[in-house]
This record gives C-alpha cells, structure tokens and sequence, in this order.
C-alpha cells in the first residue's frame, strides 16, 4: 500500500492488538469479509430452507451448535454478545470465532483523550431530557461534552448539526454549554418538532438565567440559541454553501445575522464558514459531510454514523441493489471515500454488497440481555417456513423460487405487519402474512391443519435459522470496523497535517454504534 502519510501522534486510532500498521489492518479486514463471503451473500433467512442453505452451504462440522447439548439458545445469545465458546466445540469453528475478535476494532471508551473530556458531565435540565429514551440520555450527554470541549478548545464561535432530527443534542449544546448552533434536517416533521421544543426551552432558560442573574447570583456565561432549518444538504455543497443558502433565504433575519457573525469567526480559515460539528447522522449524509470538511473552511468535525445498510458502493456486486436504494433514498455518496483501499480492497475485488452493509448495523453485543431477542429468531423461522409453503404450494406463480423475486425483477416481500401477527405461533402469522399478499385463506387446500402440519414437520430446524443468524451477525463488528476505518483513511490521506482520531465515546451495550471521527484542522497563525 502506498504511503498516506500517517503519523500517529497526530492520527490516533486504537487498533486490534495484533495490528501495528492500519494498511495491515485494513488488509486483514478485507481478506476475513471476503472468506466470509458465503455467509453474507449466499444466506437469505427467507429461503433458508427452500434452498436448504444448512445441507447445502452452512459446514456440516458447524452442525454442533444447532445441538442442545452442545450450545443451548441462552449458550447461543451469549455466543453472540460475550463470545463464550466451548472449547469441544470444532477447531475450525473456534478460530472463526476468534478471528473475529482479533479484528473487531477495541469499542470500550478508555481513551484519557476521550475520559478527560466526560469525567464530569455537567446535570441536563429536565426540561432538554424531555422526550429521550436512556440510550439517547447517554449518546447526548456524552457527545455534547466532547464537542463542546472540542469547540471551547479550538476558538468555535457557532456549530452545524448536519441531520439534526429531533435537535436533543442541538439543545443539550446551546442550553447546558452556551453554544449557538444552526441544526439542518430535511425532514420536515423533524425540523418543526426540533423547533417547537428549542422555543420552549429557550423561553424557560432565559427566563430562569434572568431570576439568577437578578438575585445577585454569579452566572457564568448566558444562554445559547439554536436555529432549526428544514433543508436538504446535497453532495456538491460545502459548508459555506449550506450557510450561504440559509443566510439568502433568511433575508435580515437573526438567523442571516448569526451566520454573518459566524463566518467572520476568527478561527475560520480564510474567513469561511461556520466550524462544523455533527452527531449520528443519516447514512447518505456522512460520507458527504467527510467530503464537506476537506473541501470548505470548518475547523472541527465530528460524527458517529449508523445506518449502513443505506450506503451505497462505488464497486458494489449487488449493483441492482445499489441502484434501487440510490433511486429510493437520493443517495450519491458512496463507500468506500478512501483512496487508501484502493491497494487492498479493490484488488481483492472486495465488495461488501446490500447484505454485508445490513449486517453491519447488528447489535450483537445486547443480545443477551434483551427479553425479546428469542423472538427475533422465531420471526425469522416463521418467515422461512411462510415461504417453503408458498413455493410447495404455488401459491404466488409469479415469485421465483430461490432468489424471493418476481419474474418481472421487483422484490417479492410480506411487508410489515402488525403486531397481531407476532407471537402467538406460525399459523396466526401465516394468516396475517396471506392476507398482505392476497392469497386466499383458509381455502380447501389451505387449512388451519395444512399449515400446523408445516409447523409439526420443521419444529426441529427452527434453531438451525437461528445459529446461522447469529454467526452471520457477529461479523458486525468486522464489518463496520472497515467503514470506520474508510473514513478515519479519508480525513488522514486528505489532509495529513490535521489531527484524526477514531475514538469510542459511549459504552458499546448501551449505545452500540458508539464510534466517532474527529477530525480537527491546524489553526491559522
């Protein structure tokens, strides 16, 4: 691989520990996805057993854990979240299982960088908690800390939430840390939610900052502002661009006054744009925000993302895939954003492809602890056994039989149903699921009897969906860990001189896509 210019002390990332090089790293990624090909492409819960994946694909040594006595379901879920193993288990299956921990980048959030900035988080006013679930709490505490000492520490006079949603942490930034933030979404819901919120809570905040200050009280500094903006950031455009837009169509408004202020901050570079910050975004919205960062005049960039399966491939092999979910989603930006893989992955002809990227977004590690994950492997063998009986029963003449596509090229799928379907055995949910797809039921030759008897015949192999389920879904981790890695590359080989960090920053059960890049630019002299 070509030299990028890598310089940890400047570009810090902690990697496997049996990885000194992150080209090294990468290149071990790629070849352990590639091997585990089969697994991610081949497999399709629908068709399990139609196309009898575990006869015909899955290894017949790996059989042992659809054995009770060899790997209970609780033993299986604890597979997935604590990788406990059985060492009578087969050789080959236990280095699967540790190859995948010594590639998994480490996720617990250690670092002293990191730990200095949330060792005392500030109490949120419950008036900015309202609406959060606990994961939310923990992600927006936690990210608010660290970019406002990220923008204290680097002279940030106003922040842009790129993909702000409900603007919790928009919130959490201007009304517990002082901030002034513009929070863009193009979700228009959102937007008007995140508004409506930011009002009242402002209104109550300087309220209560005036009784303070009036009392006599010793009040450190005043109370943020937030401005929402409904509006889509499309992959042209820069930072600037984004604020230019806002400032033209908010006329003199405060809002074109703040961005006025803002660009003539003087921890801009070259006098641009507003410093930029963001939290999760959408998966279309990262790779474009990297690109954002390099090309335009923000001085500090943050993000966790999530949501991969979105993504689409400048290679993919599913390429029908990747068009439909760009036409679907106006998706533009593609992985992988490095030049840094071209050497490794694009040599291997590595693509990750649809099913990889959904596998990605698994959280194997709360598995465990969650009451309904049980249920998860009962929805999955339900919908397998929903499909053998369509097929053996030609019930839908137009579906193929092992590609789960029509003939015409769309997607044959149940869609979701509701809750009534769940839960109370395959026969309810096989009458839910015919009348979705508006296939006669009951019928002379579709009874109640008919398809207990499915029930009755495939009992025995409801466990088989659920231990290749689960190994699939512990390459989560590999595979996330080389998109990561994508955009830390990204950020190093495009600008060598700034400061890149790939940094755990929530506990990984509680919030398992907890990674953030940071990217931080030199400061003009």
């Amino acid at each position: 691989m070509a030299d990028i210019g890598f310089d940890a002390a400047r570009h810090v990332v902690r990697l496997p520990e049996s990885f000194t090089t992150p080209q090294a790293y990468i290149a071990a990624l790629s070849a352990f996805i590639k091997e585990s090909s089969w697994l991610l492409d081949k497999f399709h819960a629908v068709d399990f057993f139609v196309d009898d994946f575990w006869n015909q694909t899955f290894p017949s040594e790996w059989h042992v854990l659809a054995d009770d006595g060899q790997c209970s379901m609780q033993e299986l879920l604890e597979l997935a979240s604590y990788g406990r193993v059985r060492s009578s288990w087969p050789a080959s299956l236990l280095s699967f299982f540790e190859r995948i921990r010594s590639l998994e980048l480490p996720r617990d959030p250690s670092d002293p960088w990191l730990t200095s900035m949330v060792a005392n988080l500030p109490p949120l006013d419950t008036r900015i908690l309202y609406g959060m679930s606990p994961k939310k709490r923990l992600e927006v505490q936690s990210l608010a800390s660290v970019i406002n000492s990220l923008a204290v520490s680097n002279g940030v006079t106003g922040i842009i939430d790129m993909g702000a949603g409900q603007g919790y942490l928009d919130a959490c930034l201007a009304f517990t840390y002082g901030h002034t933030v513009i929070g863009v979404d193009d979700n228009l819901i959102q937007t008007c939610g995140a508004k409506s919120k930011s009002a009242r809570i402002e209104v109550a905040m300087v309220n209560q900052h005036k009784r303070r200050v009036d009392a006599g009280e010793e009040v450190a500094g005043g109370v943020g502002k937030v401005y929402h903006v409904n509006r889509r950031v499309e992959r042209h455009e820069t930072f600037e661009s984004v604020l230019e837009s806002i400032k033209d169509d908010a006329n003199e408004s405060e809002i074109a006054q703040v961005i006025k202020r803002m660009r003539r901050s003087p921890a801009s570079d070259a006098g641009a744009a507003a410093n930029g910050s963001s939290k999760k975004t959408r998966p279309s919205l990262a790779p474009s925000m990297l690109r954002q960062f390099i090309e335009g005049d923000a001085a500090v960039f943050c993000g966790v993302g999530c949501c991969y399966n979105r993504l689409t491939e400048e290679f993919a092999i599913d390429d029908q895939d990747a068009a439909v979910a760009a036409a679907k989603h106006n998706i533009a930006d593609r992985q992988p954003v490095s030049d840094t893989q071209d050497p490794t992955v694009r040599d291997q002809n590595l693509s990750l492809g649809f099913s990889a990227r959904m596998v990605a977004c698994q959280a194997t590690c709360r598995w465990a602890d969650q009451s309904d994950s049980l249920d998860n492997f009962t929805k999955h063998f339900h919908r397998a056994l929903l499909q053998v009986l369509i097929v053996e029963n030609n019930l839908l003449p137009q579906a193929a039989t092992t590609t789960n596509t029509a003939t015409d090229g769309t997607y044959v799928t149940v869609g979701r149903l509701g809750r009534g379907a769940f839960g109370h055995g395959f026969v309810n949910y096989a009458a839910h699921a015919f009348k979705r797809l508006g296939i006669a039921y009951p019928s002379p030759t579709l009874t109640p009897a008919v398809l207990q008897s499915y029930v009755d015949t495939y009992a025995q192999r409801e466990k088989q969906i659920a231990v290749v389920w689960t190994m699939r879904s512990m390459l989560a981790g590999v595979i996330e860990s080389l998109l990561l890695m994508d955009r830390f590359l990204f950020l190093v080989e495009k600008r060598p001189q700034m400061e890149v960090r790939l940094v755990p920053v929530f506990d990984h059960v509680d919030s398992p896509r907890n990674m953030a890049v940071v990217a931080v630019k030199p400061r003009p002299q």
